[in-house]
């Protein structure tokens, strides 16, 4: 082991001792930042920090010899970088070592660190409601309270906060997973006492013809058969009576109507008898009612107003509550 004059050890021999000599095992009289370290052009900067280490070019305070002092070079140890604006790392002149390829842009994600809400975060640059979480990763950029998936399915701005869909109420009913909106609430209100109207006048109509019927029987007077015969025109536009119903009402009143002859002169009883009679009989024979079904085998069976019945497969018919007589069908 070799020993400095101080009595020191010395193991490199560069007379540094080993208790000052940053690099011991090295020989080397560098003088700046490292302490007998190898120093090749002698500029007293060790080659392991010199940007040069052959130019004898440098100094203490300028390690790379390109004017700019190290306190104020971003880039101490090389002479062809001194400036880097947006610290990433990358030196704003374009001709030098490294270059940065956007300057003023720090994690260069192409957004101007101005305009950039992560300037750190390449990976995001927007946060357009201002949550802290950038647009890439926020799932409701705007804030509003409806996810961007959802804002692009119907068609809305998913970076406007007043673009959103229209909020809707649904009652869920109780033991389903059955909604019904407003639309669907008011169809059934609108539609239920219709339909109980149309079943109720469905039910009643028979009764309400026999009705009509008896009145205008006793009718004495033309202003009397009028009265009955407006009555019926309204139930009909009521649908309280069908079609053919309101037909066979029409042809009484007719009936009648010419059966009375003069205004005033009175009908008798025995006269709107015969009148009834001679309908029935008109109706039996110039209308031919459809079967219901020819495919089932029955007795007597009832169907629109007429009462049905098989006899060895030839099927007679009648009007419910006529004179009895029945019809061949088909015949």
């Amino acid at each position: 082991m070799v020993i400095d004059r101080f009595g020191c050890p010395d193991s490199d021999d560069d007379g540094m001792s080993d208790l000052n000599d940053d690099c011991e095992l090295q020989p080397g009289d560098s003088t700046i930042e490292f302490i007998g370290c190898p120093d090749t052009d002698g500029d007293g900067i060790p080659d392991s920090i010199d940007p040069e280490p052959r130019d004898g070019s440098g100094s203490a305070d300028d390690w790379d010899a390109d004017g700019i002092i190290n306190s104020e070079d971003a880039f101490p140890n090389d002479s062809t970088q001194w400036i880097d604006g947006d610290e990433d790392g990358l030196g704003d002149n374009p001709n030098g070592t490294n270059p940065d390829p956007l300057p003023g842009d720090k994690d260069n994600d192409g957004w101007p660190d101005s305009n950039d809400s992560f300037i750190n975060n390449p990976s995001e640059w927007l946060d357009t409601d201002g949550d802290g979480i950038g647009d890439n990763t926020d799932t409701d950029d705007d804030g509003d309270g409806y996810s961007d998936i959802l804002e692009e399915q119907v068609g809305t701005d998913p970076k406007d906060a007043n673009s959103h869909t229209v909020e809707s109420w649904e009652l869920i009913i109780p033991g389903t997973r059955i909604g019904l909106s407003w639309w669907d609430l008011l169809g059934i209100m609108a539609g239920l006492p219709l339909a109980s109207w149309l079943g109720y006048g469905l039910v009643t109509r028979n009764k309400r013809v026999a009705e009509f019927e008896e009145e205008l029987g006793k009718a004495t007077t033309k202003i009397g058969i009028e009265e009955v015969a407006i009555r019926a025109e309204h139930a009909l536009m009521l649908r309280l009576i069908g079609p053919h119903q309101a037909i066979r009402l029409e042809r009484l009143r007719a009936e009648l109507d010419d059966a009375l002859g003069v205004e005033g002169f009175p009908i008798t009883s025995e006269q709107t008898e015969i009148v009834l009679d001679d309908m029935e009989q008109i109706h039996e024979e110039a209308y031919v009612p459809e079967i219901p079904d020819t495919s089932i085998d029955y007795q007597i069976t009832e169907s629109d107003g007429y009462e049905w019945k098989n006899e060895d497969g030839q099927f007679h018919y009648r009007v419910k509550g006529g004179d009895g007589v029945w019809l061949p069908w088909g015949e």
